[in-house]
């Protein structure tokens, strides 16, 4: 269905369709896009990095519309990135749920990890950062910059007539053909499935050169040391003990232990993150029956948003959405911006300015907007 049609649908009162997030495809350099079409053609009527949002970087930037009068709901779910959600028009009404809560929330996913930031991880996602980058992604532009470098370097030595410098430059060309040779390998594959790592297919000689030996080290515990500063993004006014790895879905609470011990329950036919609890159909007795360690009630926040206003949802918060068309417009639009979420959760300005404790994703957007300029 084509944009236009989706619109004469809509214009014709079909309540069933609702348009939401685009496939994006990749960039010239091969980088995922921000945008896709019709995003992409409103490009100059928003700013790609909203000003509020200071400098966290953008992941993909959304439109969502329908046409629901009487109120369609989203699926309890939470986002894997935090989200600026921008309404143009018509009525939201979020429920929202902190991510502490994940245990307890009936996901179709099977939990793995909560990051103290939100960041939720599930099994057979791969080993991913806190700040939602993959381990041997970031590998191996880890080892793409001390290459590139080496290579940099070398050729400054050459240049100046350093004694040794051809060979050093020899030996810089040799690791950079490897490492395009290794990316390429890895490319071919599927790296969730043969388990591709930022040093295959690298030559041994070079490993020690150009590969961080502490590389393993990378998803390290030391993010515990921010819980504390990043307590109200997980749940205002409560402690974030407990919210670690081996967390298992479906079970019930020992009343002298906080670990949490249930059976498997994993969907494949559904996103992980998706809850299987319905709020749109349940009562609250029926919502007890079937799910009984879902939160009660007062663990809930309500909030709702009209034409020109805008939420902030930080990753891994749970929300089900009702949307509501305008009674003389028709219709709901709304926009939304993705950001890759921070991880460095110092309570100060200097975390503000720089908020990833990485430069991995300043890096590639400074790549992205290369191309987009």
């Amino acid at each position: 269905m084509t944009f236009g049609e989706l619109v004469q649908q809509l214009q014709q009162g079909n309540d069933s369709l609702y348009l939401t997030t685009q496939e994006t495809g990749v960039d010239a350099a091969g980088l995922p896009n921000i945008m896709a079409p019709p995003v992409s053609r409103l490009r100059q009527d928003f700013p790609v990095r909203p000003e509020c949002m200071g400098c966290l970087i953008p992941q993909q930037i959304n439109l969502w519309m329908g046409a629901a009068r009487n109120g369609a709901s989203s699926g309890l779910h939470h986002d894997f990135h935090d989200n600026l959600y921008i309404l143009l028009r018509g009525r939201k009404r979020f429920r929202l749920y902190p991510p502490s809560e994940a245990p307890h929330m009936y996901t179709h996913g099977h939990l793995k990890k909560i990051y103290p930031n939100g960041r939720i991880v599930y099994a057979g996602q791969g080993m991913v950062l806190e700040d939602g980058s993959d381990t041997s992604e970031v590998r191996r532009w880890q080892q793409e910059q001390a290459v590139e470098a080496e290579l940099a370097a070398a050729e400054e030595g050459v240049t100046a007539g350093a004694k040794g410098a051809k060979g050093r430059l020899a030996r810089a060309e040799q690791a950079f053909e490897a490492l395009l040779d290794a990316q390429l390998r890895c490319r071919q594959h599927d790296p969730g499935e043969d388990g591709c790592s930022g040093s295959e297919g690298f030559p041994a000689d070079l490993q020690d050169d150009y590969i961080d030996s502490d590389a393993d080290d990378i998803d390290s515990n030391d993010s515990q040391q921010a819980v504390l500063s990043l307590q109200s993004r997980l749940n205002p006014g409560q402690a974030c003990e407990g919210l670690g790895l081996g967390v298992q879905q479906g079970a019930s609470r020992s009343p002298t232990t906080k670990q949490l011990v249930w059976e498997s329950v994993i969907d494949d036919s559904n996103p992980p993150s998706f809850s299987q609890v319905d709020l749109s159909s349940l009562t609250e007795t029926e919502l007890c029956m079937q799910f009984p360690m879902f939160p009660a009630a007062s663990k809930c926040y309500e909030c709702e948003l009209s034409a020109g206003e805008q939420l902030y949802l930080p990753c891994g918060w749970f929300h089900e959405v009702r949307s509501y068309g305008d009674s003389q417009q028709g219709g709901h639009l709304a926009l939304n911006y993705w950001f890759h979420p921070p991880d460095n959760l110092d309570p100060s300005l200097e975390a503000m300015q720089s908020p990833y404790r990485s430069k991995y994703w300043s890096d590639l957007w400074t790549r992205r907007g290369m191309v987009l300029s």
